[in-house]
């Protein structure tokens, strides 16, 4: 069973998106209508990428580096989110981290 869902008008900002699972919500968003801020920490050219696919698929799409775990940085974020794109209407807050070492260490 497919569902559609128009998502036109949106605009999401997805936290961790330049790669994984939060590039695919970018883009199943964007396919959906929606406008998509990527969000990503150190890696500008997968960003870009993806920025790249999104614009070519026909979507609308802008990448800002910014890292979620420091205050400041999510603040100035959403200022430029909103100055860039207007109105955010959806949040996926997908960053994360790799840490390697034993599960009771962590």
């Amino acid at each position: 069973m497919s569902v559609s869902l128009s998502l036109s008008g949106q605009t999401a900002l997805i936290t961790g998106a330049a790669t994984g699972i939060g590039r695919a919500i970018a883009l199943k968003l964007s396919q959906a209508g929606a406008r998509v801020v990527i969000n990503h920490l150190n890696q500008p050219q997968e960003a870009a990428t993806l920025v790249q696919a999104i614009k070519g698929a026909g979507g609308q799409a802008v990448a800002i580096s910014a890292d979620v775990s420091d205050s400041a940085a999510v603040q100035r974020l959403v200022a430029e989110a909103l100055h860039t794109v207007g109105d955010l209407h959806i949040l996926v807050n997908n960053a994360g981290i790799i840490q390697e070492k034993p599960f009771l260490d962590t």
